[in-house]
């Protein structure tokens, strides 16, 4: 009798030690999701910024659709805002359009290509196209981990036990497809 005490105490303290590292494993994977998501946002109001500079230092000489102009303001008061994984694809997908339309447009005016403020300024926006790609990376495969843990048993029973709902993937279009359809240049 008292072993079967002795056992029946050891298992609750195992099942207390399991349950414990597996919610803390849980908070760390939501926050480290959450970290992702922050500096994804950072990078795509980076990116919006320097749009904001090509447009401003290449005024002059590119003729801008008022509609860009327009769009791009209009993302940065999106992206001033809370934004969620849904809301921060789509502004991926718009900005990495116009960064893509600006950049195809600069390179076809040889008075910009050689401008160094201008080429400074297209460098570091590819720059943070790359880095979003690899912030993106590493937000989906947190959020794949966090899932997978989530959906797996036992873990499922403390995912449950204490909330933890499923997250989002980012849909986001790598750079590269926002270059595929090169703008008119006329413009």
């Amino acid at each position: 009798m008292v072993i079967g005490l002795i056992l029946a105490g050891v298992g609750v303290v195992l099942v207390g030690v399991y349950a414990m590292a597996t919610y803390n494993r849980f908070i760390n994977l939501r926050n480290g999701i959450e970290s992702s998501f922050n500096q994804i946002n950072v990078a795509l109001k980076k990116r919006l910024d320097l749009i904001g500079e090509v447009v401003d230092s290449t005024k002059g000489i590119m003729k801008f659709e008022k509609g860009t102009l327009t769009e791009i303001t209009k993302l940065r008061g999106q992206a001033a805002g809370n934004l969620t994984p849904e809301l921060a694809a789509k502004l991926s997908n718009a900005t990495g359009r116009i960064a893509g339309a600006i950049s195809v447009q600069v390179e076809a005016y040889p008075k910009l290509s050689s401008n160094e403020n201008v080429k400074q300024l297209v460098d570091s926006l590819q720059e943070v196209e790359q880095q979003i790609a690899q912030l993106r990376y590493t937000y989906n495969n947190t959020v794949q981990e966090f899932n997978t843990s989530r959906e797996m048993f036992p873990s499922s029973i403390i995912a449950g036990m204490f909330g933890f709902s499923k997250n989002s993937y980012l849909q986001m279009k790598e750079p590269q497809e926002s270059l595929e359809k090169r703008p008119d240049t006329s413009i």
